[in-house]
């Protein structure tokens, strides 16, 4: 939740309204398109908007304020999912007609995935802010999924394949071309997952069902000073962008800060 910082009349988090109007076109700037082309993961407009909006407020405040981006909760039982909200269960659709196996659970984490694409603002985003003299990593939490005890089966494999083979709903990319920019991402992506233990990375790794995982955008940024340097932008190439499931422990690990 965002704070709000009633420093003087007609201020908001530390914003004049004409600096929050200036906010709310650059998100449309930024955002907008990608939400459009993200349809098909049945988002809920609304809800990614205002957090788009409140990323790019929490790049530009002076103010220690977080994003106003809730993590959403998901539970996978033998024959249906169900998201948690304020402590109750609700039947999720994200899957249609969900039976227990891998293809189906696959499926699960692609969506999942891909809405988290969308709440950081994409492949090209601009979210998160930099250190002055150092490279940083900023995480955006985005759900956490979880195995029902009642599961009766102890793992499942080929999420990575599965990525690589189907497509975006309503698009005619695959997953994993659609969540980067081109070979060379993509391969920074598989890579850097290998490395740190992160989905997808190996081809065999398996998600478990005694295990919680964590679906986060990650932003690697790069300093001011290298920026700057950089044909004298304060936004270059060397900014990369990607989104990965993983334990909570191998988030952790990679994530220098959690902005909501």
């Amino acid at each position: 939740m965002i704070t709000i910082f009633n420093n003087k009349k007609g201020q908001e988090g530390g914003f004049s309204q004409v600096q929050l109007l200036i906010i709310l076109v650059i998100s449309l700037l930024i955002f907008g398109p990608f939400v459009v082309r993200l349809m098909g993961f049945g988002s809920d407009i609304g809800d990614k908007t205002s957090c788009q909006i409140s990323l790019v407020k929490l790049k530009y405040s002076e103010e220690e304020i977080a994003a106003n981006c809730v993590p959403r909760d998901f539970k996978i039982y033998n024959n249906k999912v169900v998201e948690i909200k304020d402590g109750k269960s609700e039947d999720s659709e994200i899957v249609k007609d969900f039976t227990l196996g891998d293809d189906q659970v696959n499926e699960l984490f692609a969506k999942l995935i891909g809405k988290c694409l969308e709440m950081g603002g994409g492949i090209n985003s601009e979210a998160f802010g930099r250190s002055l003299l150092a490279e940083t990593t900023a995480c955006l939490e985005c759900s956490s999924v979880e195995f029902d005890k009642s599961v009766n089966v102890d793992s499942f494999v080929g999420l990575r394949e599965y990525l690589e083979e189907n497509k975006v709903p309503g698009i005619d990319q695959k997953y994993s071309e659609f969540f980067t920019k081109d070979e060379n991402h993509r391969e920074d992506w598989i890579v850097f997952g290998d490395k740190k233990d992160l989905i997808p990375g190996k081809y065999e790794y398996p998600l478990r069902k005694n295990e919680i995982y964590t679906v986060f955008f990650l932003g690697i940024k790069e300093s001011f000073a290298h920026a700057i340097g950089y044909e004298g932008k304060f936004f270059s190439r060397d900014d990369v962008y990607f989104v990965y499931a993983a334990t909570q422990d191998k988030a952790n690990e990679v994530c220098g800060k959690i902005v909501n």
